[in-house]
């Protein structure tokens, strides 16, 4: 959305092709921005392989206990 709009205002101010090329400019360094917020976050699944086991989930998220067992999956 925001390359279209760039683009778009681009166009409507004469830049012609340079107007892509911004554009696809402008993507780009968005992606680099996501990647550089995404390794921020760590990685849990290493962790656990790590840990030499998998963790269960958080009591809040657990089937309730009065389910018949065939159910919860």
């Amino acid at each position: 959305m925001l390359y279209g709009t760039i683009v778009s205002v681009l166009l409507n101010a004469g830049w012609g092709k340079g107007a892509y090329q911004v554009g696809i400019l402008s993507f780009l360094v968005l992606m680099l921005i996501g990647l550089a917020l995404l390794r921020g976050v760590p990685d849990r699944t290493s962790e656990a392989e790590n840990e030499g086991g998998i963790t269960p989930p958080p009591e809040h998220l657990m089937p309730a206990q009065d389910m018949p067992s065939e159910a919860r999956f």
